[in-house]
């Protein structure tokens, strides 16, 4: 028996002293845990953030370089008199060599109603059987192009094998695209653009069109007249594989929207889109458009080309705290 200061009793206990202890060190346990616990979390939230910003810079860097190929071409297109068939196939083939996400790359000439007969009869000389101007009707069907007092044709085109279809189109039948073309025309500005034509699928399933504007060179100032355009076609699937070199870790945790459309570009695995290219935009928006950057998911909303897309990335199995 012991008495304390003030003369009460204590006892020597040692199992009250051996669970004070254990509680003691419980508590100690715990605080050491909570704090190197959330030190991990903090780390692979940094670590997410990181591997996420890397991934959107990646593609946006691949974005910019397929305007800077278009800028080439304009330039080229610039500092020429006159181009020619063979000439545009020798130039736009190094760019489509080093560079397997753009699909196609056109000119599309300003083509005045008199000149029609002498363009369809210089590009069937040059050996693109039975080349002449076609349209778009409203329900997307291709006709012969009645007689107008402008066209833009696609005239030149590379790569040839796969594009034939493609040769004669007057994409000023298309609503959006001759939108675009306006608006590049007044701001001298590269512009992307979604075909409003459903006969365009082949190409605008996952793809998006560039549009460069070409000037004449007497013309100067407001009063600048369009030559025609450059027209690049890309796909973004391809795009996404080129800007991650492969790796399917980052692909398959790589997303891509466009938000004007309520269209999928690109989506590997993502829950409740089977089959996204075919989605409706508004099933499309209902997963995708709400989202916002948080434990699972970082989001980028960017304008490429005046064209609004999203970005997101999904926490890969790596970067999950246990």
């Amino acid at each position: 028996m012991r008495f304390n200061r003030d003369g009460l009793k204590t006892r020597n206990n040692p199992l009250w002293q051996s669970l004070l202890f254990f509680v003691v060190s419980a508590l100690v346990a715990a605080g050491v845990y909570g704090f190197l616990n959330k030190k991990e979390s903090t780390r692979l939230e940094e670590k997410f953030d990181n591997y996420s910003k890397t991934k959107f810079h990646m593609v946006e860097d691949l974005l910019e370089n397929a305007n800077s190929h278009l800028e080439s071409m304009r330039d080229f297109y610039n500092a020429s008199e006159f181009v020619t068939r063979d000439e545009f196939r020798i130039i736009s083939r190094e760019f489509l060599e080093n560079n397997r996400y753009i699909q196609a790359l056109n000119w599309v000439p300003v083509v005045r109603g008199e000149e029609r007969i002498r363009y369809e009869t210089s590009a069937r000389r040059d050996g693109i059987d039975r080349f002449s101007f076609r349209a778009f009707r409203p329900d997307s069907s291709i006709i012969k192009s009645p007689e107008k007092q402008k066209y833009m044709p696609v005239y030149y085109f590379e790569p040839h094998a796969g594009n034939e279809d493609f040769a004669g189109m007057d994409l000023r039948s298309d609503s959006k695209l001759l939108e675009g073309m306006q608006k590049a025309a007044e701001t001298s500005e590269i512009v992307a653009v979604t075909p409003s034509s459903s006969a365009l699928s082949d190409y605008s399933l996952d793809a998006m069109f560039l549009l460069s504007p070409v000037f004449n060179k007497e013309s100067s100032g407001s009063e600048k007249e369009v030559a025609g355009f450059i027209v690049g076609i890309f796909k973004f699937r391809e795009l996404i594989r080129e800007a991650f070199d492969g790796d399917l870790s980052l692909i398959n945790n790589f997303h891509m929207f466009d938000k004007e459309k309520g269209r999928c570009l690109h989506v590997k695995d993502w829950p409740g889109l089977l089959d996204c290219p075919m989605e409706s935009a508004d099933t499309i928006r209902q997963h995708c458009f709400d989202l916002k950057s948080g434990e699972e998911v970082r989001v980028r909303d960017f304008n490429y080309a005046g064209k609004d897309l999203r970005m997101v990335s999904l926490r890969p199995e790596s970067l999950v705290s246990e």
